[in-house]
């Protein structure tokens, strides 16, 4: 959906973070449905974990996704905390993998998600970035 007066990074910005939403949902729907069944095989801890994790990542999708319509302002301040909880993400995928050491399964598809999260995070760090200027401008009009 184009919001009105959105410039190209904002634009951009909510295209970033819809795709973000995506992932979360097919992602956190994955956990909640075949979690249980994966806990053992992969070594992933009890078999209420998986899906625990899994509604906790579709929570964050469906909010990620809210956050998408909302008016320009709004949608930075909530970006910045999208990119923070993908980069909360990568750290304790990294951490999962250094000390918990699940099976090699497990460990592809951690890798391949805290990879794709960290390229969601990288993208909207930089489409934050490149709108710096904006926020800068919008800040001195309205001194």
């Amino acid at each position: 959906m184009r919001m009105p007066f959105d410039t190209p990074t904002i634009r951009q910005l909510r295209t970033t973070l819809r795709a973000n939403a995506g992932f979360s949902l097919a992602g956190g729907a994955m956990l909640v449905t075949a979690g249980w069944f994966l806990a053992g095989p992969w070594d992933l801890g009890p078999p209420w974990l998986p899906p625990a994790v899994g509604v906790a990542v579709a929570g964050f999708g469906l909010l990620t996704a809210r956050l998408t319509g909302a008016p320009q302002r709004r949608l930075r301040r909530g970006a910045v905390l999208v990119t923070a909880a993908d980069l909360a993400w990568v750290t304790g995928s990294a951490a999962l993998l250094i000390w918990h050491r699940p099976s090699p399964a497990a460990a592809v598809a951690t890798t391949v998600a805290a990879g794709a999260v960290a390229a969601f995070a990288v993208r909207q760090i930089a489409t934050l970035r490149a709108g710096l200027p904006a926020v800068r401008a919008e800040s001195r009009s309205v001194l």
